[in-house]
């Protein structure tokens, strides 16, 4: 009779423990593993008055360094850290800053007086060539439209001034003669739904 009892009460306690989910589980876990992207600015982001370079991933996720530099006397490019932790740039006017654009950084404009105390001499000059130094003609400027590539491949077009600077090569000698030189610059690049016209040498929308 002992052993009967014993063997109902070990089947009554297995069906408890089924129909009472009593056996219980290990908890599962789930880890997130959150990865921040190093960048790195030499000049603490976003600082219009010290050239940085920075350093890390651009949005392809291509390892890169860049410095900020300038286009013309106006336009800065400047570099820095995004939120995300990519290296973006952004286009500064300086001359909204009441600055001018120099060695990549939005500098103070600068007014230089000089004094000059001429002296009149009389000199007597034997003319061997063409030309003296100094007696070429004076520098010219003419604007011109063109287009280029900016830092990240686009294409884009702008006001190019041109510098015509006049100088006499072997001055003094047999062989003195009138050459010049060519110098370029951009004077106002134009956004992205403006193009430069002929003729007018401005951006309008086009």
């Amino acid at each position: 009779m002992q052993k009967i009892f014993n063997t109902l009460l070990i089947l009554l306690t297995t069906v408890g423990i089924v129909f009472c989910g009593c056996v219980q589980h290990p908890e599962e876990t789930t880890t997130t593993t959150t990865t921040t992207l190093q960048c790195n600015d030499t000049d603490s982001g976003k600082n219009y008055y010290t050239k940085g370079t920075a350093s890390g991933y651009n949005e392809s996720n291509v390892l890169t360094e860049k410095t900020d530099y300038c286009l013309n006397t106006d336009q800065l490019i400047e570099v820095f850290c995004s939120r995300e932790g990519y290296i973006e740039t952004e286009v500064v006017s300086c001359r909204k800053l009441g600055k001018t654009c120099l060695n990549g950084e939005c500098s103070k404009v600068t007014t230089t007086t000089t004094t000059t105390t001429t002296t009149t001499t009389t000199t007597t000059t034997t003319i061997l060539g063409e030309c003296v130094k100094g007696g070429c003609g004076n520098v010219s400027v003419s604007y011109k439209c063109a287009w280029t590539y900016d830092e990240l491949g686009r294409n884009f077009t702008y006001v190019k001034k041109v510098t015509l600077i006049p100088y006499c090569a072997d001055p003094g000698t047999t062989k003195a003669k009138c050459k010049s030189r060519e110098r370029f610059s951009i004077e106002d690049r134009c956004e992205s739904y403006e193009i430069c016209i002929e003729g007018m040498q401005e951006c309008q929308p086009g």
